[in-house]
């Protein structure tokens, strides 16, 4: 019993701790962060997000951050797989690119997928771990487009809806 709520203490004082370090991304950032609850309506504010997300363990928040529109169900499972697995490790670099002219050629030429909204830039989140085998540091990227007023993280979806028939 008394292993157990030592157990349940570390979590929490390790929670404490995820929190302390978002609460001092945000600081450091210069309070470039939406309002909680806001979507960013500035590339910046969305990098500062994300990375106070990641770093923080926050899932919620970066579902936020995803548009959703078009996800099927498996889709979902494997963007928040995705999220998860960038939780609480540690972040070398976050940058907002530009995204190439021709990135979706390959899947258009396809016609069975497509971006959920227009994109125009890429965040590459690199993650501060020792190299994978192929010489790379871990690294995570994400699509963005303005969506209204506000940058998301856009997902690229079937073109059909599914039960669609493919004549």
């Amino acid at each position: 019993m008394v292993r157990r709520h030592l157990a349940v203490a570390r979590r929490r004082r390790g929670r404490h701790r995820a929190c302390l370090g978002a609460l001092l991304v945000i600081l450091v950032g210069g309070g470039v962060t939406a309002a909680p609850g806001a979507q960013p309506t500035t590339e910046d504010q969305l990098v500062a997000e994300l990375k106070a997300a990641l770093l923080a363990r926050d899932l919620a928040t970066l579902e936020d951050l995803v548009n959703w529109e078009g996800a099927s169900k498996m889709r979902r499972r494997a963007v928040t797989y995705q999220l998860r697995s960038g939780l609480g490790r540690p972040i070398r670099s976050v940058t907002m690119e530009p995204f190439p002219a021709d990135g979706f050629r390959e899947i258009e030429e396809r016609g069975t997928l497509r971006p959920n909204m227009p994109v125009s830039r890429q965040v590459r989140v690199v993650f501060d771990e020792p190299d994978n085998p192929y010489g790379r540091p871990p690294t995570a990227v994400f699509l963005v487009g303005k969506q209204g007023e506000a940058y998301r993280i856009a997902l690229v979806v079937p073109t059909r809806k599914p039960g669609e028939d493919r004549r």
